[in-house]
């Protein structure tokens, strides 16, 4: 079964990472915009005092604004880092300086300050697809599952309507989301309505 899952997931990269490029720029910088609306609004992400964002790549929801903003309002930053095959996670601040890693995404230097994953209040999550029901399809490095797995805080997504996929093949591993956050509304994972609880 799990063979089969996972070459399920191999095949729904393929469509959505082929999907994802026949939407024009526009599209992107516009739902953007009222996604990071929508997130810096949300009293949940207001009352973090400790966020684990990401960096983005491209055609992934853009973090650099909602960054910005924690820095304004002084709420701490902290990205992720690969390190073996986990997920360091390393304080930022504006004067922080980055470097690629293997996977083309700007990280935090080595000698960075870190946290620990119970300091965290809050993880905003990258994806290449996901659902309102709060599962995600990740790149297949699994890098997100082995750190949730010891998460006690919120987790979010923010991602694309036009991106999501109803229909998400998941291991039993595979750990949801709490909140989905699109240009069409905020949307609690543990409700059965595909309706949004914040528009």
């Amino acid at each position: 079964m799990t063979d089969e899952i996972d070459k399920a997931k191999a095949s729904l990269r393929q469509k959505i990472k082929s999907k994802r490029q026949t939407l024009p720029q526009s599209y992107y910088q516009w739902a953007n915009e009222i996604i990071s609306h929508k997130l810096v609004n949300f009293s949940i992400f207001n009352q973090a005092k400790r966020i684990l964002l990401f960096s983005s790549l491209p055609y992934e929801f853009n973090t650099q604004e909602l960054i910005n903003f924690c820095f304004k309002q002084e709420i701490q930053v902290l990205l992720p880092r690969v390190e073996g095959k986990s997920l360091g996670l390393h304080y930022v601040n504006e004067s922080s300086t980055y470097q690629k890693s293997k996977y083309d995404i700007l990280e935090p230097q080595a000698n960075s300050p870190q946290a620990g994953i119970s300091m965290l209040d809050l993880i905003i999550l990258p994806c290449l697809s996901c659902n309102r029901h709060g599962q995600r399809l990740g790149y297949g490095g699994g890098y997100y599952d082995r750190l949730l797995v010891d998460f006690k805080g919120i987790t979010i997504i923010p991602y694309f309507d036009k991106l999501m996929t109803s229909d998400i093949p998941c291991n039993d591993y595979d750990i949801k989301a709490d909140y989905i956050i699109s240009e069409s509304g905020i949307f609690s994972t543990n409700e059965s309505s595909d309706r949004p609880f914040l528009e």
